[in-house]
């Protein structure tokens, strides 16, 4: 996101000590960028010992300039990829939506199936019932 970082000031409490200006520096912008990802990192501490070793307490102040058309990038990036998880979100949902009514189908017929059950239960008596009146009549006749 940050394009440049055009100068580092070092602070020993309000007292400026120094200014890098980094096109000046055997320092590369790229090196400065990777060790300050914002101005407040415990990072900085570590980059300035590094390059003023009897500096111990300091304060950093660093000014960058972005590249709007890498955040308009990252941002349309970002973007895409929320659009793709809404639309896997509503596909989603509509499987849900589908395996429901298939629930319910299944529960249907389900509930269907036992009532034929019932009902061939109650022929099969009626036919058992049937059978044995007309044995009955049948044994009464001769």
């Amino acid at each position: 996101m940050i394009n440049t970082i055009n100068h580092v000031k070092l602070f020993k409490g309000r007292n400026l000590v120094t200014k890098l200006n980094l096109n000046s520096v055997n320092i590369s912008s790229k090196d400065i960028q990777n060790s300050f990802l914002t101005a407040r990192t415990p990072q900085k501490k570590e980059l300035l010992v590094d390059l003023f070793p009897d500096i111990k307490e300091q304060k950093l102040e660093v000014s960058y300039t972005y590249n709007l058309s890498e955040i308009n990038d990252e941002i349309l990036e970002e973007s895409k990829f929320v659009n793709k998880l809404n639309v896997l979100q509503h596909k989603l949902h509509k499987q849900s939506i589908f395996i429901k009514e298939i629930t319910l189908q299944t529960e249907k017929i389900d509930q269907e199936y036992l009532l034929i059950q019932k009902k061939m239960k109650k022929l099969n008596q009626m036919m058992k019932d049937s059978q044995a009146d007309i044995n009955f009549y049948y044994s009464m006749r001769y």
